[in-house]
């Protein structure tokens, strides 16, 4: 998962819940977001952001830009 989104820039995402729930939000990556990376425990690709419908910091993993 190389940049996919640039810095400052809102996108949507769209990922499924681990009770299979498939939920969309609106996102962006700022300074104090990780951005893309791996989890240590299972190495499956996560991303990190700014979720603007819960106002706060998410991880997302089985995401997909929409």
């Amino acid at each position: 998962m190389d940049k996919l989104v640039k810095d400052n820039q809102r996108f949507k995402i769209k990922y499924t819940k681990k009770n299979g729930e498939e939920v969309r939000r609106f996102g962006i990556i700022n300074d104090k977001c990780r951005g893309y990376g791996n989890r240590a425990k299972d190495k499956r690709p996560f991303l990190h952001y700014w979720d603007f419908d819960k106002r706060g910091y998410r991880y997302a993993t089985n995401w997909e830009l929409i």
